[in-house]
């Protein structure tokens, strides 16, 4: 059943997130990034930035230049930002036009990188935008897996197959909480109140859409139909 599912997805999707693709795209999501394509970001960053694109290239073909590497790619720069922000966003913005190369579409992790580093607030706010911006990148991570309902669960992490265009509709209304308040926090982050970051820093940091995706999985184990029994049952009710 599983094959025939995975059969019959005549899309070709171009990736618009990290996650689509293994959430209706057929590729296999990687629950853990290899330790090497982070490491291979911070080598390239650390390079004066007209040696930078020479270092990338080196490193991109090292590891093979795959669509599957240069997602792993774009997260790596994305989790390398999110662990020291204030700092790394300058070369982040730089790096962005490197590792994005050979997509249609700017992943929109990437994009909200860029908008991040060309509107950078003042470093001497740094006690606060510094886990506000660790705490908005990670979650926006989380938040892609968590719409792909790429969450834990008991027997491993994430699910094997989401089949995320057949059972989105039944996860939705219990995501959608978790996202609108993400969304606020990444918008606050561009204000230029101090209140509002910390207001922001309170939202995100209890905030986790995977923990509200693992419930939605939960509940979709119980009351969501078979994949293959998904066009023959009525739509999930809206509130």
């Amino acid at each position: 059943m599983r094959l025939r599912i995975e059969a019959a997805r005549s899309l070709d999707i171009a990736p618009q997130t990290l996650a689509l693709q293994a959430a209706v795209g057929g590729r296999p999501w990687t629950a853990e990034l290899p330790a090497s394509f982070k490491a291979g970001i911070a080598h390239v960053a650390s390079k004066p930035p007209a040696d930078r694109a020479k270092e990338w290239a080196t490193a991109r073909d090292t590891a093979g230049d795959t669509e599957a590497n240069r997602l792993l790619w774009c997260r790596a720069l994305t989790e390398w930002t999110a662990d020291d922000p204030l700092p790394r966003l300058p070369v982040a913005r730089d790096l962005v036009p490197l590792v994005s190369d050979g997509f249609a579409i700017r992943l929109a992790e990437l994009n909200f990188l860029a908008m991040l580093a060309r509107d950078l607030p003042p470093q001497s706010k740094a006690e606060v935008i510094g886990p506000l911006l660790t705490h908005v990148l990670r979650n926006r991570l989380k938040a892609e897996q968590a719409a792909a309902l790429l969450g834990h669960h008991k027997r491993g992490w994430p699910y094997h197959h989401p089949y995320a265009e057949c059972l989105y509709k039944w996860a939705a209304p219990g995501l959608a909480e978790h996202d609108a308040v993400r969304r606020e926090s990444e918008d606050l982050c561009f204000a230029t109140d101090e209140v509002k970051w910390k207001e922001a820093l309170d939202n995100a940091t209890w905030n986790d859409a995977l923990r509200a995706a693992e419930k939605a999985g939960r509940h979709l184990l119980l009351t969501a139909p078979a994949p293959a029994e998904t066009s023959a049952r009525p739509d999930p009710p809206t509130k």
